[in-house]
């Protein structure tokens, strides 16, 4: 599905709602949000973040395939993106810019691994504009909106400590959250969790009205696209909030002074996009009449196809790495 029939069907997507306007716009800070307007929703669709989106995509696959280090291509992508979101400070833009040249690796995907790629994206669209369908659908009380709540409190309320285990060190922490959620707390974070499930239903309906048939190899891909997006929201998020809080430095030619943030509150974003991937994925293969083996192999591939950001996040959202940057940058 090429780039202008993937828009049309996302905006046919935003027109199942009533008053619902979709806005396609280019902008440095490339996100995807939900604008309310004297009652009229308007979802704002950037096509900035899946710009990025998809080379950050390509260069993680060119990277495995290469056997070069992902890490190095991760910064590289996130390192072009601030670039062109700080362009308007040109010194600082092409101190950026030289981590792209530096970590930067060129695609090199045979046509049928940019095909793969491609179903990722449109999945990962799929999967988002439901998410903000669903913010929409929960602020005007709808009950099947509403109703994921009850579904995530069930879902939650059988959750052991022990199912988390193989999160290693995240474990404690995402179980804390479960607990935390059930007792009424993070309120934002439970909607966004709402958001997710409510997704994960419509997208198994219209994968099956999309593709006609959904094959086990169609299904691990979309496995794989929800995963892939998650990782990537979660660096994009917490790189680019880090940055944004040095913006009135950068803009005034201050000093930049380390800021100091609780590191909980990273760590709350990825419990997040950790929990909401497992229900997404959990709910998306119980649509689907599967095997325990053909289970298995989902769960295997969506674990194979992760992607490890942690120490990418962690050098690029460094106040340490931040501050050098903006002072090195006036240089």
């Amino acid at each position: 599905m090429n780039k202008n029939a993937e828009n049309i069907f996302i905006e046919q997507l935003a027109a199942e709602l009533e008053h619902i306007d979709l806005c396609f716009v280019y902008s440095r800070q490339a996100r995807i949000a939900v604008r309310i307007d004297n009652g009229q929703y308007t979802i704002i669709w950037d096509e900035c973040y899946w710009k990025y989106y998809r080379k950050y995509l390509m260069a993680v696959g060119t990277a495995r395939k290469n056997k070069m280090s992902v890490t190095r291509a991760v910064i590289a992508v996130m390192a072009e993106h601030l670039s062109e979101r700080f362009s308007p400070f040109k010194d600082l833009s092409e101190f950026l810019g030289q981590i792209v040249s530096q970590f930067g690796i060129a695609p090199d995907l045979t046509s049928e691994e940019t095909d793969i790629t491609e179903t990722r994206i449109f999945i990962a669209k799929i999967f988002s504009i439901f998410h903000e369908i669903a913010h929409i659908r929960i602020a005007q009380k709808d009950t099947a909106a509403l109703r994921t709540k009850d579904i995530i409190f069930r879902m939650f309320s059988n959750v052991q400590k022990e199912h988390f285990a193989p999160l290693g060190e995240w474990a404690d922490l995402h179980f804390r959250m479960v607990q935390e959620i059930l007792a009424g707390n993070y309120k934002e974070i439970l909607e966004e969790l709402m958001a997710d499930v409510y997704a994960a239903g419509k997208i198994a309906v219209y994968l099956k009205e999309i593709y006609g048939y959904v094959d086990f190899t169609l299904l691990c891909e979309s496995v794989a696209g929800i995963g892939y997006l998650s990782g990537f929201q979660n660096l994009f998020n917490v790189v680019t909030r880090s940055w944004d809080g040095h913006y009135t430095e950068i803009r005034f030619g201050l000093d930049p002074r380390p800021r100091e943030i609780d590191p909980y509150i990273n760590e709350l974003e990825i419990v997040r996009n950790g929990l909401g991937r497992i229900m997404t994925v959990t709910l998306l293969l119980s649509r689907f009449e599967l095997s325990d083996q053909q289970r298995f192999e989902v769960w295997k591939y969506h674990d194979e196809e992760h992607v490890k950001t942690a120490a990418a996040v962690d050098c690029l959202s460094s106040e340490e790495f931040i501050c050098t940057a903006i002072q090195e940058a006036r240089k």
